[in-house]
């Protein structure tokens, strides 16, 4: 399921010097929150497997520079820029930052204007909401998992051992323990 968010939304937090601007021409819901000021912020928890966000640009004119943002997810280090080309005329609705592929659950989106006097602006913030490859992990008993009417039991001697897993009391390819340990814990064991 794909969801909006409207920069109005309460979920965002802004942080600094925003300007909220009304009756829009070409904005989602006629709405778009601007920052002229490096260091203003704007927060967002979302529950899902993608965000993107989305704000209009506009020409500068000769004393403007271009407006530069960062995006940063989970308290990481800012991983991603966005500096529009200098447009000859306005552009609605242009993509400023996408992450996918984000393990299913709970995160914080940090957006940080990075630049004083250029008009950062603002529209929405998409997110893809998912199952993930695994919805069920980290739920229950770490050593049974389910996978519809399927059952793999993973002792840590099978992952150690991965001969010794056990899917529906057969053993199965030695393989399927570490994939599992891999996915959870982000390396082999």
């Amino acid at each position: 399921m794909v969801k909006q968010i409207d920069n109005t939304d309460s979920r965002l937090i802004y942080s600094g010097l925003w300007e909220s601007l009304n009756g829009q021409q070409g904005a989602y819901n006629g709405t778009l929150s601007l920052s002229t000021h490096a260091g203003d912020t704007t927060s967002v928890n979302f529950d899902g497997i993608s965000i993107t966000v989305t704000g209009n640009v506009i020409p500068p004119d000769d004393r403007q520079p271009t407006p530069k943002s960062s995006y940063a997810i989970d308290g990481a280090p800012s991983f991603f820029t966005f500096a529009p080309s200098s447009p000859l005329k306005s552009e609605f609705r242009k993509t400023f930052f996408t992450s996918k592929g984000l393990q299913r659950g709970t995160h914080k989106l940090l957006i940080t204007n990075l630049v004083d006097n250029a008009p950062f602006l603002i529209d929405y913030i998409t997110v893809t909401e998912g199952k993930g490859w695994w919805p069920w992990w980290g739920k229950g008993d770490p050593s049974k998992k389910m996978f519809g009417e399927l059952e793999l039991r993973c002792t840590k001697d099978s992952i150690l051992f991965p001969n010794t897993a056990v899917l529906n009391n057969n053993v199965t390819r030695p393989s399927i323990c570490i994939l599992l340990s891999t996915y959870r814990t982000g390396y082999g064991g």
